[in-house]
């Protein structure tokens, strides 16, 4: 990655080392999206509030999830996502590197955020406050505030989101396939779900993926072992539906399969929260 103004058009992520060389261009923008709910993997655990220096607080499970929707972690509307950038005094011409505090988790969850909403510029920072931290990079306590209020502009790309319905019409189309990013356990209904009233099991026809199996640790897996990864499952022609629990792990094997070179990739939001508490969904386990 080099570290001109701008981004390569295919950047999906970068590395410490270039981010530390960014912390002076006042175009990249570094976004926390760590999230105080950690579902499918054992937490890693801070003794005291750590940041990044000089980066903003996304507040991904509070500004950009919508309030009135029934389903926790619900995409914002546009006027929402784009009022918070203004906030945090994001520009629709910056560099957004997000990262979050488990390596990589809800950082891929916030990357789709800015895509779906049209962001152009959005990388997730491979490895995440934990690299950065075992790199020696400066941290800090508290985020930081904006300096200038932004006039963002914000409109949602219903190509990055799979509704309910396409979701149904996927189960039986032979171009299409549906990967649930849950744990094995959790897919063959053999484990209780930790949200009430929803069914154990998984959508018919959908492949399982857990998403560590994406990832090295903290880190992504190199494009190569990636491409492994998806060939098992998808053609590079098929068009693809990702899931979880409520739309924050499906994220980070659809950033994943991006990373692989995978086109017609898109995530249901309401995913099994959704989908396992409607009783006239078809469930298999």
């Amino acid at each position: 990655m080099n570290t001109s103004m701008s981004l390569s058009k295919e950047s999906l992520l970068v590395d410490c080392h270039w981010l530390s060389q960014q912390l002076a261009n006042p175009k990249v923008k570094i976004v926390d999206a760590s999230m105080n709910k950690i579902l499918g993997r054992t937490p890693i655990l801070y003794d005291e509030p750590t940041c990044i220096v000089g980066s903003l607080d996304l507040a991904l499970e509070e500004a950009l999830a919508d309030p009135d929707a029934p389903l926790a972690n619900t995409i914002s509307s546009a006027a929402q996502f784009a009022a918070h950038m203004d906030k945090l005094g994001i520009a629709n011409d910056d560099i957004v590197v997000i990262y979050d505090n488990q390596g990589v988790y809800s950082s891929p969850r916030a990357w789709w955020l800015f895509k779906t909403m049209g962001h152009q510029q959005v990388v997730v920072l491979n490895g995440g406050l934990v690299d950065w931290i075992k790199r020696g990079f400066a941290t800090e306590s508290k985020h930081s505030k904006a300096v200038f209020k932004q006039d963002y502009q914000a409109q949602i790309d219903d190509s990055w989101l799979a509704t309910q319905e396409q979701v149904e019409h996927a189960i039986d189309e032979t171009n299409s396939a549906i990967i649930d990013a849950r744990g094995e356990l959790r897919f063959k209904g053999l484990s209780k779900e930790p949200r009430p009233n929803v069914r154990p099991g998984h959508i018919p026809s959908s492949l399982n993926l857990p998403f560590a199996e994406v990832l090295n640790d903290e880190f992504y897996k190199t494009s190569a072992q990636l491409q492994i990864v998806f060939q098992s499952l998808i053609n590079s022609q098929s068009n693809v539906i990702f899931t979880c629990g409520s739309g924050i792990t499906a994220c980070i094997i659809m950033l994943g399969a991006y990373i692989a070179g995978y086109q017609n990739l898109r995530v249901y939001d309401g995913s099994w929260a959704e989908w396992g508490a409607d009783e006239s969904l078809p469930v298999e386990t």
